[in-house]
């Protein structure tokens, strides 16, 4: 078996290629009793779908499976954020680069929950926590004449992040897609 991220290139440079909105993928050699038993929940699935996968090919196509953190922590968990401690997926502690291995995460969870459950106690035993944080008005009524349709911006951001910063992603790409979300983040500050 080959890493998710190899494979999922594969699968887009294929549908590129033929201009294909999905590729196959045949385990109809592995036998209906062990697909039926080893897959229970995708063979339910793709039947509700009327696809038997025990006869038929199944239609595959890349897809965002996870989402790696987007709360910057250090090495022990802490954020920028006086008192506030991140573990896991919610935290974005480098230890990932671009690409999360399978199962990594369960001991990225093990690891950093700890260190961050001991810095937490030693940050409340030090009383360095904020009391007080400061947060921003909501918007007055009226304002949301000068935001963007937020349907709009929700489908955009979801063009940028998957032709941008996505499967296939170069630096010119990234650059672009920063800027832009650079340029919505002024638009509502």
């Amino acid at each position: 078996l080959a890493p998710r991220d190899i494979v999922a290139r594969a699968i887009w440079a294929e549908m590129a290629a033929t201009r294909a909105r999905h590729v196959y993928l045949d385990v109809t050699h592995l036998g209906s009793d062990f697909v039926k038993r080893r897959f229970p929940t995708i063979y339910a699935t793709c039947l509700r779908h009327d696809i038997d996968i025990t006869e038929e090919w199944i239609p595959v196509s890349p897809s965002a499976h996870y989402m790696m953190g987007g709360v910057t922590t250090d090495l022990n968990g802490a954020t920028t954020l006086p008192g506030l401690f991140a573990a896991g997926e919610v935290a974005c502690s480098g230890v990932h680069g671009a690409n999360r291995l399978a199962s990594n995460s369960l001991l990225e969870g093990l690891v950093f929950g700890m260190r961050a459950g001991v810095a937490a106690i030693a940050s409340a035993a030090r009383g360095s926590t904020s009391s007080m944080i400061e947060l921003r008005e909501p918007l007055p009524r009226g304002h949301g004449d000068r935001l963007e349709d937020v349907e709009k911006v929700r489908n955009s951001l979801r063009r940028i992040m998957w032709g941008q910063v996505g499967l296939i992603r170069s630096r010119e790409s990234l650059v672009r897609a920063t800027a832009q979300l650079a340029r919505w983040e002024r638009m509502v500050s």
